[in-house]
């Protein structure tokens, strides 16, 4: 059994598809299933259920995977404090978010007081893949919204912003200023995909004052939101902080009720190590969402 096993395994054992594993892992797919195979053996019992291409872990697979993922963020906490004693002064901050645009300003002036660190950020909008890949150890911290109260996660309350309802200039409900949420109850929706966090909290407040939006879009991309809007093809949940401010092709209405918030939240593992430069992007980044907070006042 070897380090490359492990990495392997933990690999398919997330995806539970080997084709999608290979291609991750950047191997022939024969090559992996070998890999795995001889896990097995080594292992002297089956890991997964086999069916087709899609692989589930059975009983043993499951309890092998954590001890596996212990080891290798055990190898990688090593590596990583190695590197700091050794004092290694460039550093990689990974981080999962969603809404990408929201970070431009925070990423720009990070890399301005320290250029020699680079990202790997990833976007993926369910909230359980989010904190999923935070508890693997893909990435360092969790950026978006909702916050995640789950044991073994720390975190830090970045910001508490207030969503727009936008339509379009020529839109009935346009120059009012602010609205009763109740009244957008027969408009056409723009909206993310179902099972993203953000999409689960705009139809939680729809379905508070009683109706269930009727999306005539459902997207992956929440920047792109505003251009359908901006198109007159329907009306949507924005926050103005992602509102390009020169725009001027629809209008953002207060909501009056109910309270339309969420709450951007910084996450990370407790007991995870944390490398130089992950705890100066975790300084920085609340020190800079408390001077946004400020700014506003």
């Amino acid at each position: 059994m070897d380090l490359l096993q492990l990495h392997y395994f933990c690999t398919v054992a997330r995806n539970e598809h080997m084709t999608n594993s290979a291609k991750e892992l950047k191997v022939a797919q024969p090559s992996l299933s070998a890999m795995i195979a001889k896990l097995e053996k080594d292992l002297g019992t089956p890991l997964f259920h086999r069916q087709g291409r899609n692989i589930k872990l059975n009983h043993y697979g499951r309890k092998f995977l954590r001890y596996a993922e212990q080891s290798l963020l055990a190898l990688e906490k090593g590596r990583l404090e190695v590197e700091e004693m050794a004092g290694l002064e460039k550093g990689i901050v990974s981080f999962v978010a969603y809404s990408l645009p929201r970070f431009r300003d925070l990423l720009r002036g990070f890399l301005v007081r320290y250029p020699n660190v680079q990202f790997r950020i990833l976007q993926e909008g369910r909230m359980d893949h989010r904190v999923s890949l935070l508890e693997q150890g893909a990435v360092d911290f969790y950026m978006a919204y909702p916050p995640v109260t789950k044991e073994g996660i720390s975190g830090h309350l970045l910001l508490t912003e207030s969503l727009k309802l936008a339509v379009p200039k020529s839109h009935k409900l346009a120059g009012r200023g602010s609205i009763k949420l109740e009244e957008a109850k027969d408009e056409l929706f723009i909206g993310l995909k179902k099972g993203t966090s953000a999409r689960e909290i705009q139809d939680g407040f729809c379905r508070e004052v009683g109706f269930s939006p009727r999306l005539v879009c459902e997207m992956d991309e929440p920047a792109a939101i505003s251009s359908l809007v901006s198109a007159g093809v329907g009306v949507a949940f924005l926050p103005p902080q992602n509102v390009d401010r020169n725009q001027d092709a629809f209008e953002l209405l207060e909501i009056t009720e109910p309270a339309c918030v969420r709450t951007l939240y910084l996450a990370w593992m407790e007991n995870r190590f944390l490398s130089k430069a992950a705890r100066a992007f975790r300084e920085y980044t609340i020190d800079y969402f408390s001077n946004e907070a400020r700014r506003k006042f």
